[in-house]
């Protein structure tokens, strides 16, 4: 039976309660009971160990005990009136789980003999001769302590198809739209320049939009580039994200170099049960294709249209992790899927060594987006061709 009538905690040597409280039921056992001097009692190890105190259903202190620094279990110790009662069991568990929490590999304890049995039960073995200390007969034992191992972890979903969709008209939009909001089941982003009335503020969209958003499993994140138009006209999604306010998560970037981390940040998906909608940045921009390539390259579903629809998408943003896999995932984009990032960042640029590798043996464009943020919005800005850039703080990145 688990019991219920005291509690063990990790006690605190620095409080003065904690100390006091082990203090006393130590001087009550050792200093009373077994005769152990005062000076032998208190060491330097006190304050540098790791205390446990036991105590009654009133907050009485009856056990206390310590790990040292140098792995060993002592100073255990129950007043009288407690002991037979799995005080000293539970204690010593405690203390032989912060050992394993510390990575030790093995604990020992200076055993008075009587206790010896009750140190077994535990799985500590004695070694050496038995030994005088403070007057009492001791033995040393020990117990090894084997590394925790792991959960096992669960093998990884399976890779979603790659879904790379051609869209001649606006019913194909459309339906393409729907399909990707019904297979939506934990994500929907959606990345838009005005939420798109033709598209977005319709019957069906919105009903598939608010059946996903009430289905309580599911989070919608939205990024409007430019929201004043949809304002304006009265536009029914914004009146519906207001309304699910818990669901719905909508944002507007205000410089571009935050639209270009947002950008980075869509690319960024594992899963069929992360969609990505995305739409134009600007109605002059060319279109591209973004298929998955590899983990952390690419995304789930992306739709690729004419200029006319304004269904297309940002050439490449590539954020490996190192120069290695920077070298790695430029290769994959150009020679498996015909695309050329128009820069890399990330954290394989967070050194100027990363970024001289990636520019000189790469031939692509690499800059840090925290230190150099206004440097990338510039690059990403020109490679598409916008006619105006929007200004940017410089000072924030200097």
């Amino acid at each position: 039976m688990i019991p219920n009538d005291f509690t063990v905690t990790i006690a605190d040597w620095s409080n003065d309660a904690d100390r006091e409280a082990c203090k006393a039921v130590r001087e009550q056992v050792f200093i009373g009971e077994q005769q152990v001097a005062s000076e032998d009692e208190w060491d330097e190890f006190d304050e540098k160990s790791r205390h446990v105190l036991a105590r009654d259903a009133q907050g009485q202190p009856v056990g206390t005990g310590r790990l040292t620094p140098n792995a060993m279990i002592g100073r255990m110790a129950v007043v009288r009136d407690w002991r037979g009662r799995q005080v000293g069991a539970v204690m010593l568990d405690t203390l032989i789980e912060q050992a394993r929490a510390l990575a030790y590999p093995s604990v020992e304890i200076h055993a008075q003999v009587q206790a010896v049995p009750f140190y077994a039960g535990f799985g500590f073995t004695a070694f050496g001769d038995e030994y005088d200390e403070c007057n009492i007969r001791h033995v040393s034992m020990r117990l090894d302590l084997p590394p925790l191992q792991a959960p096992p972890r669960a093998a990884p979903p399976p890779r979603p198809d790659v879904r790379n969709v051609a869209v001649e008209s606006r019913e194909q939009a459309m339906e393409e739209t729907l399909a990707l909001i019904a297979a939506a089941r934990r994500d929907l982003y959606i990345y838009t320049r005005d939420l798109d009335p033709a598209l977005l503020d319709t019957e069906v969209a919105l009903d598939a939009l608010k059946r996903l958003a009430i289905g309580g499993h599911a989070t919608i994140r939205i990024i409007i580039q430019e929201p004043q138009q949809p304002l304006r006209r009265g536009h029914r999604l914004i009146a519906l994200t207001q309304r699910l306010s818990s669901v719905f998560a909508v944002r507007t970037p205000v410089q571009v170099n935050e639209l270009v981390q947002s950008l980075v940040t869509l690319q960024k998906f594992a899963s069929a049960d992360e969609i990505a909608v995305k739409a134009d940045l600007a109605a002059d921009l060319p279109s591209y294709d973004v298929p998955e390539v590899d983990y952390g390259l690419g995304g789930s579903f992306y739709l690729r249209g004419s200029a006319g629809l304004n269904w297309h998408w940002a050439p490449t943003v590539y954020q490996p992790n190192d120069p290695v896999a920077a070298y790695g995932g430029v290769d994959i984009l150009r020679k498996r899927y015909g695309i050329e990032p128009i820069a890399v960042t990330g954290p394989s640029t967070d050194n100027a060594v990363g970024v001289q590798i990636i520019q000189e043996q790469l031939k692509v464009p690499a800059f840090n987006a925290l230190s150099a943020g206004a440097a990338l919005g510039d690059s990403i800005i020109q490679s598409l061709g916008l006619k105006q850039a929007r200004p940017l703080d410089r000072a924030a990145n200097e």
